[in-house]
């Protein structure tokens, strides 16, 4: 995993944002000067990204397997051969499973043939029926005559009864037949797929990447089926599966822009993009990675499957802007170089200065209003005992400073100017213009350093995005320092 950090030395910082340098020179402690290098702000392009690393896969990878268990008879495909959708890549000996079905052939036409015999059987049990019904009648007509005696017409009702069960048999018996040449019929169906099956064929268009298997070779299919053959789909276009750190997820989304490269071809860069962000987290030596697919055209198929490729997703990209050197941004000064001589009171009185500044501005405050502010705020660090700093500068306290500065400003603001601030303070937090607050430091009159604090937003490899509106492109910024022995 290769993260998007401030790796860039100064000098290169330099280079890269293409900012002037000037060395100056104060003399210091009895003879001793410190050097400060410092750099212009300008404006151009800064880009934010992440780096990963991920393999080049085809976008369908299919792993052809056999149902059946045999002996290889044929091979025909090799690696990297083109082939089509129901084009044969192996067969299996088929010879039994074509006596098989020679089998089961047999066996339906026997059913079929029982189908007849039940036919026949049945026309005859209702000849026989309709004869017995034609029986009893004439023997029901000669009782109520007196030709003929009670028994004899008992009998023929009794034969009739048998005539009918007869009947029912017949009709259950054609029944069993056809119901057992159905199961004949589904055998022999059975037996003609597994003799199709005998020939392995690609369900897709596409190039073979992977055969393991031979001639003479005897598959064994059991619960697990071998794999026989790997066809990728369509190498024109290929996905990139990439391992992003959980620190950086955050920032990609589908449709970030992505240029990747791998060594085959050191050359060159490749581009594509995110095409899915995968919810489901790895944990590997107690770091979580999420797997980011890209995606990327492939029209000469120079990108094979299984290629390592190293990926940048930019995440954010920002134009004619004011930046600053990543140098400037990391530069810390010690308290002897710093006006006053306390490095953290003066940077809590430049973000106060500051803090004060934007309520200003935002609430279009008038000059009085502005003072009465002023003053309130002094107060208020003078009562809590902050001098330089203290309560009004303390993170602990952040929730009831805020509380506080709210009540503050309804108390000075008019309802139009509370409105006012309100709507734009939502702007600048909806738009993401609100950014993440740092330090610059300057050269100031008496040639020491003073801090100016700073919104930053995107930041790469050199330089930063610089959102206030407290300095402007050509401003000199501290990125290094030294001392030197004055002669």
């Amino acid at each position: 995993m290769i993260k998007n950090r401030y790796l860039v030395g100064a000098a290169v910082t330099i280079l890269g944002v293409g900012a002037a340098v000037t060395w100056y020179a104060v003399p210091r402690d009895g003879g001793t000067r410190l050097t400060y290098n410092t750099a212009a702000l300008d404006r151009g392009t800064v880009e934010s990204s992440v780096s990963a690393t991920g393999s080049v896969q085809a976008l369908v990878t299919v792993d052809i397997s056999s149902q059946l268990s045999g002996q290889v008879s044929e091979v025909a495909a090799d690696y990297n051969s083109l082939v089509h959708t129901g084009d044969l890549l192996a067969r299996i000996d088929a010879k039994i499973f074509a006596a098989k079905v020679a089998q089961a052939e047999a066996d339906l036409a026997v059913a079929r043939a029982a189908i007849v015999a039940r036919h026949a059987n049945l026309q005859k049990a209702e000849a026989v029926l309709k004869q017995a019904v034609q029986e009893a009648g004439r023997q029901l007509a000669l009782v109520k005559k007196g030709a003929a005696s009670q028994t004899t017409f008992e009998n023929s009702l009794t034969t009739k009864s048998i005539a009918e069960a007869d009947l029912a048999a017949a009709r259950a018996q054609l029944i069993e037949a056809e119901a057992m040449a159905n199961q004949r019929t589904a055998a022999l169906n059975q037996t003609r797929i597994d003799l199709e099956r005998a020939d392995i064929r690609s369900p897709i268009d596409g190039v073979v990447i992977d055969r393991s298997i031979n001639l003479g070779q005897t598959v064994a299919s059991s619960l697990q089926a071998p794999i026989l053959f790997r066809i990728a789909h369509d190498l024109s276009r290929i996905q990139i599966e990439a391992q992003v750190d959980e620190a950086d997820i955050g920032s990609i989304a589908a449709g970030n822009p992505v240029t990747f490269t791998v060594d085959a071809y050191p050359e060159g860069a490749f581009s594509g993009r995110v095409e899915q962000v995968r919810l489901d987290g790895k944990i590997q030596q107690n770091v979580v990675t999420y797997t980011v697919v890209v995606g990327a055209d492939n029209p000469v198929k120079k990108l094979l499957p299984g290629m390592t490729a190293t990926v940048r997703v930019v995440t954010g990209r920002r134009e004619n802007v004011l930046r600053a050197p990543n140098a400037a941004v990391r530069f810390r000064p010690i308290p002897k170089q710093v006006t006053g001589g306390n490095v953290n009171a003066a940077v809590a009185a430049a973000r106060r200065a500051a803090l004060l500044d934007g309520l200003i501005r935002i609430a279009g405050m008038t000059t009085e209003q502005a003072d009465k502010l002023r003053a309130a705020l002094a107060e208020a660090r003078a009562a809590n005992g902050a001098g330089a700093g203290g309560a009004a500068t303390s993170p602990g306290n952040r929730s009831g400073r805020g509380a506080h500065l709210d009540k503050l400003l309804r108390s000075i603001l008019e309802p139009a100017q509370i409105a006012t601030y309100e709507t734009r303070r939502k702007a600048d937090r909806a738009g993401g213009i609100r950014g993440r607050s740092g330090v610059l430091w300057v050269l100031g009159d008496d040639g020491l350093l003073k801090p100016v604090v700073i919104r930053f937003g995107l930041f790469d490899a050199s330089s930063t995005e610089i959102l206030s509106e407290s300095m402007m492109a050509g401003d000199a910024v501290i990125i290094g320092i030294r001392r030197e022995a004055g002669k």
